[in-house]
């Protein structure tokens, strides 16, 4: 893992970040997406691009996961996904926020765990 230095850069993308994650805990996570795609090239070689990768793929993957649930709640599993998505993507959420507050990068922005 590369090591970042979170002063380098845009002194506001910690902002940004945390904005962006607090966006999607209380359900604007689109809104919260949206600027980290405007957002997305001033954090290009800092610990921020990380973040922001990483509020990126939690949009996408539980936007994937939302459908898959809508589309199987007929048969009752959706429910269940629908449920478990909501968790993970919050989960998600507050770990990125956490990590911005205190200044760290997402470990590994790709994964679709933790």
């Amino acid at each position: 893992m590369a090591e970042y230095d979170s002063r380098r850069g845009n002194g506001s993308m910690r902002m940004i970040v945390v904005i962006c994650n607090l966006l999607t805990i209380v359900g604007f996570g689109l809104i919260g997406v949206i600027i980290a795609y405007l957002k997305r090239g001033e954090a290009y070689g800092t610990m921020w691009e990380t973040h922001i990768t990483y509020i990126i793929r939690t949009f996408w993957l539980g936007v994937l996961g939302m459908v898959i649930g809508a589309a199987t709640s007929f048969i009752g599993i959706g429910v269940l996904i629908l449920f478990v998505v909501g968790i993970w993507w919050l989960i998600r959420a507050v770990v990125g926020l956490l990590r911005a507050i205190d200044d760290r990068p997402i470990l590994n922005p790709e994964t679709w765990w933790i």
